[in-house]
This record gives C-alpha cells, structure tokens and sequence, in this order.
C-alpha cells in the first residue's frame, strides 16, 4: 500500500519539481493504530484538483477511487481510506492509518 503512493510522490513531486525534492516517510503507532505518512516537498496540487481527489477518496463508488483507496477499504474498513492535504507550490502530505491488529 505504501508504494504506490511514494511513486506518485516520486513522479508528481519530485520528478516535476525544479528544486531538489524531499520525501520523508512517517510511520508511528498510538493506541492501537499504525499511522502512515509520505509528505513531499514538490509543487503540490491546486484546490480544484484536491477537491476532486478528496471527493473520489470519500466515494463509496470504487470506479471512483483509486486501487490504492480500494484496498485499504477493503482490507481495513472505511476507517482507513487515503487522507491528501497538499498546498500548491508547497507538497503534499498523503496519509492513512491500519489497525495494528485485523
């Protein structure tokens, strides 16, 4: 689950990026959850397509999400869906989190 969304961080943000790109990868438990993050520091995602993104991720339709989105909710519940928060010509931050126990 986690690799597909470090090479979109690769493709999007660091490929694309003029300056040098970072990716720092988070990962942590607390209470009974792992917590993922990969945040980058390319060019980031307008509002517009952020809206886009964030309403595809919350769809229950799966032919509106992605395959990443789908198998976590698959696998983990609704509870474990993709989170973006991005910030354009700044990066993004993709998150999710799993319980430590299925």
């Amino acid at each position: 689950i986690l690799q597909p969304i470090l090479e979109n961080s690769l493709h999007h943000a660091v490929k694309e990026s003029p300056r040098q790109g970072v990716i720092k990868v988070k990962i942590f438990k607390r209470d009974n959850r792992i917590f993922f993050y990969v945040i980058d520091n390319g060019l980031g995602i307008s509002p517009e397509k952020l809206r886009e993104i964030n309403e595809n991720l919350k769809a229950n339709d799966l032919t509106r999400t992605t395959n990443t989105s789908m198998r976590l909710k698959l696998t983990y519940g609704s509870e474990a869906s993709l989170h973006v928060r991005s910030k354009e010509g700044q990066g993004t931050e993709v998150s999710f989190h799993i319980p430590v126990s299925v």
